[in-house]
């Protein structure tokens, strides 16, 4: 019996040393470089909490549309020298560095009417792409009119256009210093235009957007506008 039972805790240590030794098998070296997280400053970029809510007016369609903010969350993404997401990928990552995303997602099980924002930390294995990046997405209840989609580089109190393809997935077409919409001025607006579509189907081409106040408003490349009217805060004591 305690024969039977000495020869057990062998076999199970000896299983143990193998699993953890599997990372450090011949050719296959996996070593964290570090974590890349987003500072309170970069993830302010967009200014919307969880709770909030925002409400826009459409006149042409004499109609309100309002969006609350139910999910916000981080979580680390790993960038490594040898692409997991590459068909050659062997499943050894080598070096690598874990790199945080935020995501803010308005009405997220709605599917005909949310927002969502995600930022990306920047990939330090990437030779082109050198900044962080905002990912805007928004689409309204109309079945006729297709969703905003557009990527924009940032830095703090910054977004900036991709020079390698400006236009791809979106671009800045112009900044306002300032800018009166309704009977409120606002300042450092941005006019974001998304991913292109053909003309021949109604989209949200562009947004005006303010990192303090966020999105302005929206319209479709057939004139159809929607401006903020009121965004309610919610406090968190």
């Amino acid at each position: 019996m305690k024969s039977n039972v000495i020869i057990a805790v062998l076999v199970v240590t000896i299983l143990v040393a193998t699993g953890c030794k599997k990372k450090q098998e011949p050719g296959c070296i996996e070593i964290k470089q570090g974590t890349m997280s987003l500072s309170p400053e970069e993830k302010a970029i967009h200014p919307y909490r969880k709770g909030d809510s925002i409400v826009f007016y459409n006149q042409q369609m004499d109609s309100l549309l309002s969006f609350t903010c139910l999910e916000q969350s981080s979580f680390y993404f790993t960038y490594s020298e040898h692409d997991p997401y590459n068909p050659a990928f062997t499943g050894c990552l080598g070096h690598y560095y874990e790199t945080e995303r935020y995501s803010t997602s308005f009405n997220p099980t709605d599917k005909r009417k949310r927002i969502s924002f995600t930022e990306f930390g920047i990939n330090p294995f990437e030779s082109i792409n050198k900044e962080k990046v905002l990912v805007i997405h928004l689409s309204v209840p109309e079945y006729s009119v297709h969703s905003f989609h557009g990527n924009y580089w940032f830095r703090k109190d910054t977004l900036l256009n991709n020079p390698c393809c400006p236009n791809a997935n979106g671009y800045i077409k112009k900044f306002y210093p300032a800018m009166v919409i309704g009977n409120q001025e606002y300042s450092k607006v941005y006019l974001l235009m998304g991913a292109k579509e053909a003309d021949s189907y109604e989209y949200i081409r562009e947004i005006l957007y303010s990192i303090k106040e966020g999105i302005l408003s929206f319209s479709t490349n057939k004139n159809n506008v929607w401006q903020l009217q009121k965004k309610i805060s919610c406090t968190v004591l």
